[in-house]
């Protein structure tokens, strides 16, 4: 690899970074060496077996007293020894115990789904090329400019520099914006991760993306899990994932290899997982090339299903009732493909979802065991501050909650919002209740309406789940639940907002009740007309002044927005 030519690029920043860290002030550069420090001290202490043990919630021999105070303290104290015991043990230490990856992974789940999947990520692709390359840019820092190195923040024993290696560097954006041919600089070198991003990019066809191929070095390489491509292992699940079928074909004659781990699935899962998107697209829009590119996914599935692959997934019921084919718990880019989905892709296609091989859930020899001594390390942590009555004390602070909670039982709003008491007897009860309840009855009509909450949350979850298709086909076929969804993407993700303008998915009346999260400019760049009125005839300008936002009141203006 060209790392030698990567790292000359970055002395110029450095030589900038080392004149100014000269010319500061003696003072700064030891407040910046002794926060430095207390970082390190920080980051070094994560793994190990040791760590300092609170003081005793109550003074010795004297009792534990029951009330609100005292069962805060044990609440705030027995958290602060679980998120000390978690990072003491690290899963490191437990493989040196003899315990499997599996089984730490067993460990992990219990406590955090994400949490497993980084880590066992963490465990296969540490040495991916990019890894590498940073790695490597790190150490030459340290060897030559050492004194850099604490005036920079220090983030899992790695400084944090703007000369790390990053997916997609600026030449090939460039040359993406630009439709041009890909001409590595030779202080650099393509690497997976920027083929995963390629891949990522609806605009880059396939025949510059096979390009990029043929300039790795190696096909099979893996993508970094500290980058900004999170969801593959190599450019093959990349593909899958993507629903690209005519390149997953591609990389297949030359020789890629399908992946697959017992606990974050496989080629085949991310083959399933680009399957759910494409059949979403098609009932969205149910077009001749939606239809072909659902067939072709379908061929390339069958053909991974020859080569041995597996689906890490099985028949679900979900906690809405509806039942379906579902990736497994750990699974990395987790699919639910609906009963009526599965015949429909039958229909469509012959392939037959639930008939593909499917792996067992993941085993684990000593799981179990590892979750028992683990559980006994943290309890014997929690009772050796609480006396040995950790249990004792945790179950009467629950008792007071509860006793308390039965003794004081306010009236929920809700209750009052839908009473039958009228305005008049609301205001002699306390007069804000009037401007309570009108507000939130009107905001109730803004956003709800029959099935509203259910299809249109559902909707939005697969906009945060980056599946716009899915979103679209499921409020096509409810349309009560567009104001709800248009809303709440206005409020949490506005940078999905042009899926929906697109394709007419918008409320027949506008509400400027709402609230607006986002800026006004990233309104306009998803294509919304910020000149439009709600229909009270208010405009965003009154929004904005409204909510006393002056930089967006001053953006609406210089573009005359009217008030």
């Amino acid at each position: 690899m060209k790392k030698t030519g990567i790292v000359l690029c970055v002395i110029a920043a450095l030589g900038t970074c080392f004149w100014v860290w000269i010319n500061t002030p003696s003072e700064d550069h030891e407040t910046t060496q002794s926060h430095t420090m207390q970082a390190s001290r920080t980051v070094s202490g994560l793994n190990k077996s040791t760590s300092t043990i609170l003081p005793t919630i109550t003074e010795p021999d004297k009792p534990f007293i029951v009330n609100s105070t005292t069962c805060e303290a044990f609440e705030i104290n027995a958290n602060t020894i679980m998120r000390e015991h978690f990072r003491s043990y690290s899963p490191e230490d437990y493989l040196q115990e003899g315990f499997s990856v599996d089984d730490v992974t067993v460990l992990l789940d219990s406590r955090h789904t994400n949490q497993a999947i980084m880590w066992r990520d963490q465990t296969r692709l540490q040495e991916s090329e990019l890894d590498t390359i940073n790695q490597y840019i790190h150490e030459f820092i340290k060897e030559h400019f050492p004194e850099l190195l604490t005036s920079f923040d220090v983030m899992g024993g790695k400084a944090s520099l703007n000369t790390e290696r990053r997916a997609a560097p600026d030449w090939l954006r460039k040359a993406v914006k630009q439709g041009e041919q890909f001409e590595v600089p030779i202080w650099d070198e393509m690497l997976p991760d920027d083929v995963a991003w390629l891949i990522k990019q609806n605009d880059v066809a396939d025949k510059a993306i096979k390009q990029a191929v043929m300039l790795l070095d190696d096909i099979n390489a893996t993508i970094s899990v500290d980058g900004s491509i999170r969801n593959e292992v190599n450019i093959l699940d990349a593909a899958l994932r993507e629903g690209r079928s005519d390149l997953g074909f591609w990389l297949l004659s030359m020789n890629a290899e399908p992946l697959q781990d017992d606990y974050t699935g496989g080629a085949l899962d991310n083959g399933l997982y680009g399957l759910e998107k494409l059949y979403g697209a098609y009932r969205g829009h149910e077009s001749e090339d939606a239809l072909s590119k659902l067939q072709m996914q379908v061929r390339l599935i069958d053909e991974l299903a020859s080569l041995g692959q597996f689906a890490h997934a099985g028949i679900e019921i979900r906690f809405d009732g509806e039942e379906g084919y579902a990736s497994y718990r750990g699974v990395r880019n987790p699919y639910f493909i609906s009963i009526d989905e599965i015949n429909g892709i039958s229909e469509l296609t012959g392939l037959n979802v639930i008939g593909l091989p499917a792996a067992n859930r993941m085993a684990s020899p000593r799981g179990e065991e590892l979750l028992a001594l683990d559980r006994e390390r943290l309890d014997s942590r929690l009772n050796e501050v609480n006396d040995g009555q950790f249990n004792s004390r945790m179950t009467s602070c629950v008792q007071f909650a509860r006793n308390l909670e039965n003794s004081w039982s306010p009236e929920h709003f809700s209750g009052i919002r839908n009473s039958s008491l009228s305005d008049f007897e609301l205001f002699a009860l306390a007069p804000e209740l009037v401007a309570c309840r009108r507000k939130e009855r009107h905001t109730w009509h803004v956003l709800h309406h029959p099935y509203a909450e259910k299809e249109g949350g559902r909707a939005f979850s697969r906009i945060l789940d980056d599946d716009p298709g899915k979103a679209q086909e499921m409020l096509f076929g409810e349309p009560a639940a567009i104001d709800y969804t248009f809303y709440a993407v206005l409020e949490y993700k506005a940078d999905a907002l042009s899926g929906l303008l697109n394709v007419g998915l918008v409320p027949e009346q506008l509400d400027y009740s709402a609230r607006f999260n986002a800026s006004f400019s990233l309104l306009a760049e998803q294509g919304f007309d910020l000149y439009q009125l709600d229909k009270y005839g208010r405009s965003l300008l009154y929004v904005a002044a409204a909510a006393w936002l002056p930089e967006q009141m001053t953006y609406l203006s210089e573009r005359e927005v009217p008030y």
